[in-house]
């Protein structure tokens, strides 16, 4: 006697659906932490590039007011209010400071305040020769995330 029981297995439509969805689900893992990698990247580019930004702003106030009045930059003296002495210690400090390590670019701009600065009370103006505007931009490139990514920190100094 014969068994009427044969043993059915899987159908090739079945195997090909089921490697299909896995297929997808696969895919979709392996995405989602390449994504995490790149994420977790910038987080930490972004990160450094605060810090990087946060050690160059107080690096330049030290040299502004340990350094101001500069006097005899290219043999000459200069007066605080003018706004050539600004690009003088802007091209000091950015030699000063250096360039960070890495990907990091770093760019500081330094100069007066283009108006006079208000007091919050309204009625009076300070002058704004007693004060320097400094600008720190980090810029770096992320993979995936953002191409050109910048950070910016900015600072009113008052010169002692």
């Amino acid at each position: 006697m014969q068994s009427s029981h044969k043993k059915r297995g899987q159908s090739l439509v079945e195997v090909v659906v089921a490697l299909g969805i896995i297929g997808v689900i696969f895919t979709n893992i392996v995405v989602l932490i390449v994504y995490g990698f790149n994420l977790a990247n910038a987080s930490r580019n972004k990160t450094e590039a605060i810090a990087i930004a946060q050690q160059k702003m107080s690096e330049s106030i030290i040299l502004i007011q340990h350094n101001c009045p500069l006097n005899n930059i290219n043999g000459a003296s200069s007066s605080l209010a003018d706004d050539t002495y600004a690009n003088s210690l802007e091209a000091i400090i950015q030699n000063k400071i250096g360039v960070p390590q890495d990907n990091f670019t770093v760019v500081v701009d330094v100069r007066k305040p283009d108006t006079p600065l208000e007091t919050g009370t309204g009625d009076t103006a300070i002058d704004r020769n007693l004060f320097y505007y400094i600008n720190i931009q980090i810029k770096w490139a992320d993979k995936g995330i953002t191409a050109n990514a910048v950070y910016s920190l900015d600072q009113l100094i008052k010169i002692n």
